[in-house]
């Protein structure tokens, strides 16, 4: 579940706030188990032999709380160049009530 993590991870970092997953069902089971939010896109179908489904994992509160990830804040910047083009710009930075900065 460290890949499982890692991936979440770095995912929120770039600003993301949900992934897609195509996994057997009892991966996605053990993920909800394991507390990460997850939401089914369609019931699951054989492939190879195989029960898979495709879910959202949602990257909130829950899936961060459940996998022990430090929460970020993320600070947009919007900036305008030229003739009037907005361009926006994030910065994420870890939560003021983390030991680390």
């Amino acid at each position: 579940m460290k890949l499982v993590k890692e991936v979440i991870d770095v995912a929120r970092s770039k600003g993301a706030f949900r992934l897609i997953a195509f996994t057997a069902v009892g991966n996605e089971r053990l993920l909800k188990r394991m507390g990460v939010n997850t939401r089914r896109i369609s019931a699951p179908r054989l492939i190879d032999n195989k029960s898979v489904v495709p879910f959202w994992i949602e990257i909130d509160d829950e899936t961060t709380s459940a996998l022990s990830l430090t929460r970020r804040l993320t600070v947009i910047q919007l900036h305008r160049y030229g003739q009037g083009e907005l361009v926006a710009k994030s910065q994420v930075l870890h939560d003021p009530g983390d030991d680390v900065w």
